[in-house]
């Protein structure tokens, strides 16, 4: 479900699932992914496959220890961001503290998604990270906002601009990267600056 609708979104995937038969079924439902039969835990793999060139490595599979150790492997070959499912609410803290960018617990992203089907306002709040203290947030840029480069934005609070979408684009930015009116923001920040990041983009 994840690799579909992130081929909808024209971004580049690769699979790595272990199943062999697995495998044969995602490449019959996956036409513009690249599905691999291996081990998400063997280093030489990701070696081999350059994962460490990755925007984001996502570990999905069932088993916290293998997705911790998937996320450590990709983290130590380069990877920016590292996104991880974890089954124990518990394990959450533990993985954000050795490094992990975003740890969701599967409870967590049901109650989540039901809030979002609840919530329909130009800004959403798409997602709850850090045990309530982060949230992520989408933003449309207004119509009479003024283009600029994502450096020189001078937010009023700490926040990442993780993600622009553009028209059929979606775009990883860099500090260069031009802000322009009609762009959707995918930001993330913490619960208390928020309010703030809202009304900066309201001006």
């Amino acid at each position: 479900m994840l690799a579909s609708n992130l081929e909808k979104a024209n971004i580049k995937i690769k699979v790595i699932e272990l199943d062999y038969k697995r495998c044969e079924e995602l490449t019959e439902n996956l036409k513009n992914t690249l599905v691999i039969n291996g081990d998400g835990a063997n280093y030489e793999l990701l070696e081999e496959e350059r994962v460490g060139e990755s925007d984001v490595v996502v570990c999905v599979t069932n088993n916290d220890e293998k997705n911790l150790l998937c996320s450590l492997l990709a983290k130590q070959l380069g990877v920016a961001k590292v996104i991880t499912r974890v089954s124990k609410n518990a394990n959450a803290n533990v993985f954000e503290k050795v490094g992990i960018d975003v740890a969701i617990s599967e409870n967590g992203a049901a109650i989540d998604d039901i809030e979002n089907h609840l919530i329909k306002t130009d800004i959403e709040i798409l997602a709850t990270v850090e045990r309530g203290q982060g949230e992520v947030l989408e933003i449309c840029v207004p119509f009479n906002f003024k283009h600029d480069m994502i450096m020189n934005l001078h937010l009023p609070c700490k926040a990442i601009i993780a993600i622009i979408q553009r028209r059929n684009r979606v775009i990883i930015p860099r500090g260069t990267t031009q802000i322009m009116p009609f762009d959707n923001l995918i930001i993330f920040t913490t619960q208390d600056n928020s309010s703030a990041v809202k009304n900066y983009f309201k001006r």
